[in-house]
């Protein structure tokens, strides 16, 4: 009878052991907790108690999509989870209510698809500019994404200068280019190559067609998509948070919101230029080692600019992004 008892004994024990934790990847944040992604389930994690605790003052945000979490699962898809693990990159901005704080949007990125549209609503190659500032600055590789290339069949005019010729700018400067439509098909095999095995984040103005693109490559997402604003030509809000979206074929997607100004975290006016590409090769002929490129003497790049080898647009989008990060008016 007493060895009878004694597989009861041990199951019994195990069964008061605490489980084993895992590591998983969030692909959502929401009020209170997250979703975390581990192999083929998904948990729903609140964070310990401890960790909001020891938040640091200085972020907004204790998890981020794309962070690593080390969990404990508690039965019935729930988990508690205890520690973020050390990020390899993170895509950041300032909290639009306190702009000491830093509100990290996302972290551990491969690549920054920037989407772009010809037209409804127009090219915007400031924000653009900022998009690539942003990518440069966390060493993600950047992809161009020009959407809705079916407003201008062939790269025909759009008013000023032809789509491709605008855009070639970007190619001379080794940015990787794609020409897509949602409508058509054009260009979305290569996107889709683009976005395998990576996770990626894909980010623009609202209304450029992210949601029309993911839909259109991955049907089984079902995003929401809107038309855009004929009062003001913009893009309407579709995508409410950000996600992290599993793709079929591999790899992952960060679906953000659209963004009117891409926030730059504490990036500091000198490295600025050090960011634009088509200034690098020019500027060691300035004469001094941290020229900002706006009225100092003997300024290689400005003098590049009035021969006409540096793009007009180009530089007038960097004086205004400087402007954004010194706080100060730019010629």
């Amino acid at each position: 009878m007493k060895d009878d008892k004694l597989p009861q004994e041990r199951t019994r024990g195990e069964a008061q052991e605490k489980p084993a934790p895992l590591v998983g990847t969030v692909i959502e944040v929401l009020a209170g907790g997250c979703r975390v992604q581990h192999a083929e389930e998904l948990f729903w994690c609140v964070p310990r108690g401890i960790l909001k605790r020891e938040r640091k003052s200085r972020q907004r945000n204790l998890v981020a999509v794309g962070d690593r979490v080390r969990f404990l699962p508690a039965g019935r898809g729930q988990g508690v989870f205890e520690a973020v693990l050390p990020r390899r990159n993170k895509l950041t901005r300032p909290d639009p209510f306190n702009p000491k704080l830093e509100h990290v949007i996302a972290s551990n990125l491969d690549q920054m698809i920037i989407i772009v549209s010809v037209q409804e609503p127009p090219l915007d190659r400031e924000i653009l500019d900022r998009c690539l500032l942003a990518a440069e600055n966390l060493n993600l590789a950047p992809v161009i994404c020009v959407n809705k290339v079916d407003l201008a069949p062939e790269g025909g005019p759009r008013g000023r200068t032809p789509l491709r010729d605008e855009m070639r700018v970007y190619a001379e400067m080794g940015y990787r280019m794609l020409f897509t439509s949602a409508v058509t098909g054009a260009g979305l095999e290569t996107l889709k190559e683009a976005l395998k095995g990576k996770t990626s984040a894909m980010t623009g103005y609202s209304g450029v067609g992210k949601s029309s693109l993911l839909n259109a490559i991955e049907p089984g997402l079902g995003l929401k998509v809107r038309e855009v604003s004929e009062k003001t030509a913009l893009g309407k809000h579709t995508t409410a948070s950000v996600r992290l979206l599993a793709l079929s074929f591999g790899g992952y997607v960060l679906d953000t919101p659209g963004v009117r100004e891409f926030g730059l975290w504490r990036l500091r006016p000198w490295e600025v230029p050090k960011l634009f590409r088509d200034f690098e090769d020019v500027a060691v002929d300035c004469r001094y080692p941290k020229c900002f490129h706006v009225d100092e003497p003997d300024c290689a790049v400005r003098r590049a600019l009035e021969e006409g080898r540096l793009d007009r647009v180009r530089y007038k989008n960097y004086l205004r992004i400087l402007e954004s990060v010194t706080g100060k008016r730019q010629r």
